[in-house]
């Protein structure tokens, strides 16, 4: 743990960083990112395209998906119930490349949970003989959830009109389930010479015979786990590019690549299947980036196929500046998806914004909305 603050400590106080998020880039342009390179690569893309690095790249973001909250049925038990599902995903990455080799490591946390809220309805009692008021009431959080977080390093090579690369991921699974009960338990016993049938002074004395600077000895808390299991693993993936130049473009470079992850399918709590993937990716301008992925992936109908393009311009005059565009479609497992990035530039700092989102069947709340932030130290 110590070398990892210190580790993190060393590349916050790195200068000359280049600003840019990998990832936004490759959610805004639809998912692709095989043979997509920028100054920015890092830990998500192709392990192979860390040749194209630029300076010292540090970056950190965070991803909200899937965030849903569902008011459910009313049930004579309870005063209500209500269920959230979300997914939260940060991380942080640095990169760089020198002469001819590129480096990377990063550290990436992602989170599902999914939870039902159910708050009991309240039993009370007076007991007169006693001068006693006893009311309780019971939530119940019933929540299943999963934390996958560790380091990813990768390293690649030039070879030529080809780079090679290879990352090693250090994963850690956390799954948890089970359901946590918190009971408030009010117990207040007033004074004898209290008139019972005058609601005006009973009350009163009722709530200032609670010991209110107290309140944790009211509350009740237990967790009832039915699940609890950690797993750490390491794994590779491999990533190639080579470019070629064709004629009938005006010999514009197109740069090709393959991908392949999770290439020993290591035992974990939710299995990572090995997927193999191939793209291309071209300039039609300068200013305007086109690529293509596809993917296969087990399980899935067909091949998962991803398009998209980033349009991207920047200025020195009065101030440096740049300003980036992307959009782009996938089909994922037969599902279609929309995604959509901004991306602004001003002298030292650069703020990035994207969004994925089905084409049918999910409001604009549930998409994947994806942010990063990065400073010139």
């Amino acid at each position: 743990m110590n070398q990892s603050k210190i580790l993190l400590f060393i590349l916050f106080f790195i200068c000359h960083l280049t600003l840019a998020n990998e990832n936004l880039r490759i959610i805004g342009m639809g998912g692709v990112m095989i043979a997509t390179n920028a100054s920015d690569a890092s830990i998500f893309g192709n392990p192979a395209g860390l040749i194209d690095v630029e300076g010292n790249n540090l970056s950190a973001g965070v991803t909200l998906s899937d965030f849903r909250h569902v008011p459910l049925s009313a049930v004579p038990e309870f005063q209500f119930s209500e269920q959230l599902e979300l997914g939260l995903s940060p991380s942080i990455t640095y990169s760089r490349s020198v002469q001819g080799a590129g480096f990377s490591i990063g550290y990436l946390s992602s989170l599902r949970n999914k939870s039902t809220f159910s708050l009991e309805n309240t039993r009370s009692e007076y007991l007169v003989d006693e001068q006693r008021f006893l009311a309780k009431t019971l939530s119940i959080t019933e929540y299943k959830q999963l934390l996958q977080s560790g380091w990813y390093i990768g390293y690649s090579k030039k070879m030529g009109q080809s780079q090679f690369g290879l990352r090693l991921n250090q994963i850690t699974q956390h799954a948890k389930r089970g359901r946590v009960l918190v009971g408030l338990a009010l117990d207040a016993q007033h004074a004898s010479d209290i008139n019972v049938n005058d609601p005006r002074a009973l009350i009163p004395a009722i709530i200032d015979s609670l010991d209110l600077a107290n309140l944790g000895q009211y509350i009740d808390q237990s967790d009832e786990v039915s699940q609890d299991l950690e797993i750490s693993n390491f794994d590779f993936d491999l990533g190639y590019q080579h470019y070629f130049n064709i004629d009938m473009m005006e010999k514009r470079k197109v740069l090709t690549g393959l991908v392949i992850r999770n290439l020993l399918q290591r035992k974990l709590v939710a299995q990572l299947p090995t997927t193999i993937g191939i793209g291309a990716n071209t300039k039609i301008f300068q200013w305007l980036t086109t690529g293509l992925d596809l993917w296969r992936v087990p399980g899935h109908r067909g091949l998962d196929v991803a398009f998209g393009w980033e349009l991207a311009e920047s200025w020195q005059r009065g101030f440096s500046g740049n300003i980036a565009l992307r959009n782009g479609w996938s089909r994922i497992d037969g599902v279609g998806i929309f995604s959509f990035g901004l991306s602004l530039g001003l002298g030292g700092s650069r703020w990035e914004y994207s969004m994925q989102a089905r084409f049918r069947n999910q409001p604009l709340a549930e998409a994947t909305h994806s942010f990063a932030s990065t400073v010139r130290f």
